[in-house]
């Protein structure tokens, strides 16, 4: 099974940009926490930690399509250091704003700051798969597949770690994991010049205008969006269900089901040479994921919350790869680590709006009735997909030869290098 894996990591630089990519996006599961962790310390208030880091995340999810729409145009390593060292001093500011009992508007500024020069690591990395293996379709979904699994363990391992190193060792010990993650991880990325994607030049002018311009990712993004609700959503109600069944500390192991049932999911789903079009699975994958939140509301305990949660893990990751595949096969690598990027911003959009929403509705009706939220965002995003994918399966353009696994050129020209 691991066979396909080990092929798309022998490729020249692949396990080195890999790894490097792993390490660099640690803290996507370790920052929100570790700010909620010193904030309640140092101020006392909840309120106050949550705020911040809903903050922090907001200027990340408006600004990162702006950062990688500048990558896309200048590269990864002329853009990478700079956004990495604007983010580093934002979170640096924060924590000594926080030690030392600084002001809150002085916290909310560092937060925008560290957030909006927050580069999207995923996107760089999967658009250096999409440069390394281009033309091979096969091996590109492979490549996506294992990217995708390593995202669900650093969200098995981040919080764990975080909140061990922030409660046990030190109160800044955690955010200090995530200065080094970044900087490791970031300039190791930064350096490997070999499978860095050139800039690229689209036809009658430069790269300007947003990737948004492109259909398909039009109508991925809102999709994504009522996806990252379901995310949202499910994180906060587990906690409550679980705290109301007086087992609040279970919440982990059931969120770890989910995260452990999308690993195993997207294990499977990499190695499988799937036949047809993306545009397709897309649908599928996404009519799958609405499906396999609708048991949630009847789960009568923790026990059975957790074998719905494993289950319902299966889907997440299929639907995440066939979205990125199609966003790849869809939108020009002139606008590539853009268009990826916009796909995450959706879904940490939706994760904003779901975890508010799934608030109120756990106060006003309690942890099983709100996971109607959840549900109601995946048929949401079932019927926005079913709506556009009439359009996306017209459009779609015929397969090529690299469909099939094998090699093709790469057709581009190299600008600015």
């Amino acid at each position: 099974m691991l066979g396909p894996y080990r092929e798309v990591l022998a490729a020249p630089g692949a396990f080195r940009f890999s790894a490097a990519g792993f390490v660099a996006r640690m803290p996507i599961s370790m920052i929100s926490l570790g700010i909620v962790l010193l904030l309640s310390e140092t101020t006392g208030s909840y309120t106050l930690a949550g705020a911040v880091a809903a903050v922090t995340f907001l200027a990340q999810a408006l600004a990162a399509p702006q950062v990688s729409r500048l990558v896309d145009m200048r590269g990864q390593a002329r853009i990478l250091p700079k956004a990495l060292a604007v983010h580093l001093a934002g979170l640096v500011t924060l924590a000594t704003v926080a030690v030392s009992d600084g002001p809150s508007w002085l916290l909310f500024a560092a937060a925008v700051v560290l957030g909006a020069a927050w580069p999207s690591i995923e996107s760089l990395v999967r658009a250096r798969w999409a440069y390394v293996l281009e033309g091979r379709t096969r091996a590109l979904h492979t490549a996506y597949s294992l990217e995708s699994v390593l995202d669900e363990l650093i969200f098995v391992v981040g919080p764990v770690l975080v909140t061990f190193l922030a409660t046990a060792v030190h109160r800044l010990a955690g955010l200090a994991a995530v200065v080094g993650f970044t900087v490791i991880g970031g300039l190791a990325l930064s350096v490997q010049r070999r499978t860095e994607p050139p800039t690229r030049r689209i036809a009658g002018g430069g790269p300007g205008g947003s990737a948004l311009r492109y259909g398909p990712l039009r109508l991925i993004v809102p999709v994504l969006i009522a996806i990252g609700a379901i995310f949202g959503a499910v994180e906060v109600i587990v906690v409550a269900f679980a705290e109301g069944a007086g087992h609040r500390g279970a919440a982990g192991w059931v969120l770890a089901a989910w995260a452990f049932g999308s690993m195993c999911a997207g294990i499977v789903y990499g190695v499988i040479h799937w036949r047809g079009r993306a545009e397709r699975r897309y649908l599928v994958t996404v009519a799958v994921m609405a499906a396999s939140v609708l048991p949630m509301p009847f789960a009568p305990n923790l026990l059975a919350l957790t074998a719905v949660m494993l289950l319902a893990g299966g889907a997440i990751s299929p639907m995440l790869i066939s979205s990125f595949s199609l966003i790849e096969a869809r939108v020009p690598a002139s606008h590539l680590t853009e268009g990826l990027t916009w796909a995450i911003t959706g879904l940490s959009l939706g994760l904003t709006i779901g975890a508010a929403t799934a608030g109120r509705a756990i106060d006003a009706f309690g942890a099983s009735r709100a996971f109607l939220v959840p549900v109601a965002a995946g048929i949401s995003a079932a019927i926005i997909a079913a709506i556009g994918g009439r359009w996306l399966l017209r459009t779609a353009p015929p397969p090529t030869a690299g469909a099939a696994g094998g090699p093709s050129p790469p057709q581009f020209h190299d600008q600015g290098r």
